[in-house]
């Protein structure tokens, strides 16, 4: 059977009742973003049949470990280290020590005279009234004070911070929130800051060693950390949260699926006890860490080797074979498996950024950041509050106020602050007058509402434009040449990695030059030599400081020239906007891929099991507790118990798929191929209709 490369996707017209498919089936006569209106057209193969399923059903059917830069998969290992319970006070008795405590300290205060030279420095940064404030609620009265002021630059906050220690002796804490204002209370007791060898005293075990164990103490505690369907950020918000620390002290080396069981590694820059980290365990919900080490340096944006997937395909069947037995069901599936995974694993499939990066609302976040490249800042800001058929339900009271009448301030109230692009751009209309004539806000009030946007979020938009070209890129240069390497190809004359993404990270790529790459184009006796492969083929997404091969400029011109934008003209007077592009490998190619077929009988059986469960279980196993055989490893269903399921007609079939991908690929393109089924922006799969 010849291999199709580069063939078009065709759509049946015919009707047919799903009723009783397990697979989400859409309308083509919807409204919801496609994979070709993001460029996704081509499959490297068509030869060998595909098959339907549903991936995501439960969150617990995909399992993501991440993969550091020595190639060690991250699981879980321990939840951390048993701390010893602090005995506690009579009851009522620690509430009146701390009243007699604050009653003694209030007298003691009530002379004190802030050193002028301080006073003065304060006053000049942050005003005379909020220092008599924090003088007089904060340090005399014990009252928690928030600054009318805000201090945007970093210098400001920083000399705030220090002239607070220095002028009131270690004795308040000062903390900067989200806006830039200063929350400050007294430190005493808990919050107040210890010296150094009391720290280290503080952290020693009942046998007085160091850190319980640990090593010396170091500027970076780093620990994994795993989490059950929630996202990345707000994971490290919650442990900044609990911390009491800002959330830019954590690092982490790559944002990881919400919907999925996700297993990294987290740095904190810290100099707390290693036993206040450990105590989150007590508190965290669908959350644990463990794993601690000390190092010196943290962790950041694209230090790893990739992820490893683990991943349930549940009420899998085969395409067009409804009346085939279930013993020729599953060797045909065993046969598809084995033939597709033999064809990744030497073929790859194409590196398409997936459907995630284009956003889950009706307008594409693409379309937001092709109106930002075009200096449109009224656009983006329209499109961003425009009450579309799909976008999350408790904004669209406030989009149809905006609609109706663009007053920002009523639209506010009805927006939740958890839509924050929507929320900061109405919070800062909010605050400007609009023209009473045309009841339009100043074009600058729309510029200044775009930069107000988190800097990582406003990139999303930009990037998902890039993105989008460089899908459209390569579904044309597959069509033309398929897997042919030609002259003119890009190649990386380097073993570093290219295009660093993982998943839903847009933070890394095109936003700095350092060591940049270069790519260089090939020529007729570099293809004759047989040196390259398709696997060394990158295309780039448009910038001012990349190569694009001689025989594409004119795609790259006239796909963007419909857009009304240049790949050659690429700088912004907004430095960030100005976006020197970056290189991707046209394919990936998945490492250590295996599969399993399990039979199972009910939607809700565990088909995987996570590291929390299996560490539990073993664990309550080696100290002769209540343990779960079938949670002692990976499969929670065994191959006896998947043997005896399948002789019941109403059983039901399941795929696991384990395999490795480097940072710059997306799952679902994987299984897109596999399957030869379309995906959604969810990360679901669905078939098409």
């Amino acid at each position: 059977m010849s291999e199709v490369v580069g063939e078009k996707r065709t759509y049946s017209s015919e009707t047919e009742d799903n009723s009783n498919k397990k697979t989400k089936v859409i309308d083509q006569n919807d409204d919801s973003l496609r994979e070709t209106d993001v460029g996704i057209t081509e499959y490297l193969y068509k030869d060998i049949q595909g098959f339907n399923g549903t991936i995501k059903q439960r969150y617990s059917d995909f399992i993501v470990n991440e993969i550091n830069t020595d190639g060690e998969v991250i699981v879980l290992k321990d939840k951390g280290f048993q701390q010893k319970e602090k005995k506690k006070s009579p009851e009522g008795a620690e509430n009146t020590q701390k009243t007699d405590k604050r009653a003694s300290l209030k007298e003691e205060r009530s002379g004190f005279v802030l050193d002028s030279e301080v006073k003065d420095e304060l006053v000049k940064i942050i005003g005379e009234e909020d220092v008599e404030n924090i003088i007089n609620k904060v340090y005399k009265n014990f009252e928690i004070y928030e600054t009318t002021k805000t201090f945007d630059s970093k210098d400001e906050r920083t000399k705030i911070h220090q002239l607070l220690r220095k002028g009131f002796n270690n004795e308040l804490e000062s903390r900067t929130n989200n806006d830039n204002s200063f929350k400050i209370l007294n430190g005493t007791g808990k919050n107040q800051r210890i010296g150094k060898q009391q720290l280290i005293e503080s952290q020693k075990d009942e046998h007085g060693v160091e850190n319980f164990g640990y090593g010396p103490s170091k500027q970076f505690i780093h620990f994994t950390l795993y989490k059950e369907n929630k996202e990345t950020m707000d994971a490290c918000n919650l442990i900044g949260r609990l911390l009491k620390v800002p959330t830019k002290t954590l690092g982490i080396c790559g944002t990881k699926d919400k919907r999925g069981i996700t297993t990294q590694r987290v740095s904190l820059n810290t100099r707390m006890g290693l036993s206040r980290v450990n105590a989150l365990n007590k508190t965290l919900k669908g959350m644990c860490i463990g794993g601690y080490e000390f190092k010196d340096n943290a962790l950041k944006l694209g230090d790893l080797n990739g992820n490893k997937f683990t991943i349930a395909l549940r009420n899998v069947e085969l395409n067009g074979d409804e009346n085939a037995t279930n013993s020729n069901k599953e060797e045909t599936l065993n046969q598809i498996l084995s033939n597709s995974i033999e064809k990744l694993t030497n073929t790859g499939f194409l590196n398409y950024f997936g459907m995630q990066r284009f956003g889950s609302f009706s307008i594409p976040t693409y379309e937001i950041g092709k109106k930002i490249l075009k200096g449109d800042y009224k656009g983006a800001c329209e499109l961003l509050l425009s009450n579309q058929k799909n976008v999350d339900y408790k904004t669209v009271e406030a989009r149809i106020v905006w609609e109706q009448s663009k007053d920002a301030k009523k639209a506010l109230k009805l927006m939740p602050k958890r839509n924050v692009a929507e929320f900061t751009i109405l919070s800062h209309l909010a605050t400007k007058e609009r023209n009473e004539s045309t009841g339009e806000y100043k074009p600058d009030d729309y510029f200044t509402a775009i930069l107000k946007i988190p800097r990582n979020l406003r990139l999303i938009y930009i990037h998902a434009y890039q993105s989008y070209i460089w899908n459209l890129a390569t579904s044309y240069r597959v069509a033309q040449h398929g897997l042919a390497v030609v002259p003119g190809d890009l190649v990386i004359e380097s073993n570093k990695e290219v295009a660093v993404v993982d998943e839903d990270n847009f933070e890394v790529e095109d936003v700095a030059k350092d060591n940049f790459i270069r790519a260089k184009p090939l020529s007729k006796e570099d293809v004759d030599s047989g040196k390259y492969t398709v696997f060394d083929i990158v295309l780039p997404t448009p910038g001012f400081d990349v190569h694009y091969p001689e025989f594409m400029k004119e795609f790259y011109e006239q796909v963007m020239k419909k857009d009304e934008l240049s790949p050659f003209e690429m700088i912004r007077k907004v430095k960030e906007f100005s976006l020197p592009g970056s290189y991707r490998y046209i394919l990936g190619k998945p490492k250590n891929m295996n599969f399993k077929i399990l039979n199972y009988m009910d939607e809700n059986d565990d088909l995987l099991n996570s590291d929390l469960e299996i560490l539990e279980n073993n664990i309550a196993m080696k100290e002769g507790k209540d343990h779960l055989e079938s949670k002692l490893g990976k499969y929670s269903i065994s191959d006896e118990k998947s043997s005896m399921y399948a002789s019941d007609e109403n059983h039901r079939v399941a795929v696991i798929l384990e395999f490795e991908l480097g940072t710059s690929s997306y799952a679902t393109m994987l299984l897109r191929e596999l399957l030869k089924v379309e995906t959604s922006r969810n990360g679901d799969l669905i078939s098409v209709k």
